[in-house]
């Protein structure tokens, strides 16, 4: 009898048929390697715990599921607790045939020369579905070159996107694509879904490209690992595990890859699928374990080579001083950690400081977005706290009583992002994966350590086609630390990413 069993598909692996105790304990330490670990409160104190498997299992815990690029290592580590080919079965889960469509694109779109080479990986379906990922800056025209890939290869597509996307996505495949708006369908809650797995099972279903939440589909996943696979059958005509295949589909598209990257991962662990891409600007971390886990889930050699860093951008970090620095708290509490959410409110709290901070930004309005705008051109201001986005915005309004300015946070429309000339914003809102039309000058006023968060702040100020140059200025507290801190990776940053970069004063304490 075999110790156990593993079943292969494009993405991940799954094992199971586990009848060997034995094996039981070497899948559970080979588990403990994919643990990530983070602090947790308990009680007044933050203990080292671990937060994140990356493997997947159902309540039972009759199966465990990993990523396919694992394989290699889980054979390796099962070898040395004495497991050779012939204590298991793999079972390799075969590709299907894709339901073909046509995508053509609207005679507006041409590739640029810089974008054919990434095309074409989108569409190269001889390196095998699985970790494809293209790793471009904001602006290279990441959604367009997969559109058009797509389109070459002429399949049935999923795209699997944050909530937030999907209007975005839906707008911009409506533009690209000279298709009926009505062969776009865009899925979020159960009963969507059901309905469009329903309408596929009876052959009513003629979409050419689905958009679904990846919420939706996370809630999903979690039911089938609840209920079980018998059960689930009971409510849905699939499962998660063939569920591309059931649905026909050529290709799945995850946008902004860095983002939710845990549950990218656990989608990858049911996949199976013809071809997929991932896309983002960003996918790095300075946390080792997920490093590595980046590395394995999207190697290196794998990835998509795009150009060199475009530089066009005139950056700045504007120093400042508090008067009374210990009167701002920038820790949440019971926490050691710094926050910039603690820092706002501090802030705000504080009514002459608030206005002092108020006016600082105001003048770096003036200076770096109205003394040098032309006409059509925008500027962004991006915080930390919704409540203090909406103050500050109050506060510019009544200031440039004659100027569109708005703020685009939870439920604002999106055209508050798209439309008035000045919009006050929260990285969660604003900070990956948007555009804003002719933006010209962009002030961020977090003070924040991700190397992936700056750059997609960053990344919203795009290239201009008037030729115009836009700016970028970053805010730092000289006597807060960790603001000091900060400034030393982004100063780095903006130098290996931005056309120029210097040191201002504001002349006035807080």
């Amino acid at each position: 009898m075999k110790s156990f069993r593993i079943t292969t598909s494009s993405h991940g692996f799954k094992v199971d048929g586990i009848c060997d105790s034995r094996a039981t304990e070497a899948i559970h330490e080979f588990l403990r390697s994919l643990l990530q670990y983070g602090l947790i409160k308990v009680g007044r104190h933050f203990v080292r715990k671990p937060v994140k498997t990356f493997a997947a299992s159902n309540a039972s815990r009759n199966y465990y599921r990993f990523h396919i690029n694992d394989l290699k290592a889980f054979l390796s580590h099962m070898a040395e607790y004495g497991f050779k080919e012939n204590n298991y079965t793999i079972i390799n889960t075969p590709l299907y045939e894709p339901r073909y469509v046509e995508l053509p694109l609207k005679p507006k779109w041409k590739a640029r020369e810089n974008q054919i080479t990434a095309i074409d990986y989108v569409a190269d379906e001889t390196n095998g579905p699985a970790c494809k990922l293209i790793p471009a800056q904001p602006g290279f025209g990441k959604g367009l070159i997969s559109m058009m890939g797509i389109s070459a290869v002429g399949v049935f597509a999923i795209y699997l996107l944050r909530p937030m996307y999907m209007d975005k996505w839906r707008e911009e495949l409506e533009d690209t694509y000279d298709i009926d708006p009505s062969e776009i369908i865009t899925i979020q809650g159960n009963g969507e879904l059901k309905k469009m797995l329903d309408q596929q099972k009876k052959k009513e279903f003629f979409g050419k490209v689905v958009v679904i939440s990846n919420k939706t589909y996370q809630a999903w996943l979690s039911k089938y690992e609840k209920l079980g696979h018998k059960k689930f059958l009971k409510l849905y005509p699939c499962t998660p595990e063939n569920f591309f295949e059931f649905m026909k589909a050529g290709f799945r598209l995850i946008d902004e890859g860095h983002q939710d990257f845990h549950l990218n991962c656990k989608i990858d662990y049911y996949t199976n699928v013809p071809n997929s891409i991932t896309l983002t600007a960003t996918l790095i971390t300075k946390d080792p374990f997920l490093r590595k886990r980046m590395d394995v889930h999207y190697p290196k050699d794998r990835q998509c080579k795009v150009e060199q860093i475009n530089k066009y951008i005139d950056s700045s970090a504007y120093f400042y001083q508090f008067k009374h620095p210990e009167k701002i708290r920038t820790t949440e509490f019971g926490s050691p950690n710094y926050s910039h959410l603690a820092f706002e409110a501090s802030i705000l709290q504080k009514p002459q400081i608030r206005d002092n901070y108020f006016e600082m930004i105001k003048l770096l309005v003036d200076v770096d977005f109205f003394k040098i705008k032309e006409e059509g051109e925008k500027f962004v201001v991006f915080c930390s706290k919704i409540d203090f986005s909406r103050e500050l915005c109050a506060y510019l309004r009544k200031v440039y009583p004659s100027v569109d300015i708005r703020t685009y946070v939870e439920d604002d429309p999106y055209e508050n992002l798209i439309d008035p000339v000045g919009r006050v914003t929260t990285y969660g809102s604003a900070g990956t994966a948007q555009d804003i039309p002719m933006l010209r000058t962009n002030i961020n006023t977090i003070a924040m350590d991700s190397l992936a968060g700056n750059i997609q702040i960053l990344g919203r100020t795009r290239v201009m086609k008037s030729g115009n140059t836009p700016r970028y200025v970053y805010l730092v507290a000289e006597n807060i630390d960790k603001h000091i801190t900060y400034h030393n990776g982004r100063k780095t940053m903006l130098e290996e990413r931005a056309r120029s970069f210097r040191v201002r004063w504001h002349d006035k304490p807080i």
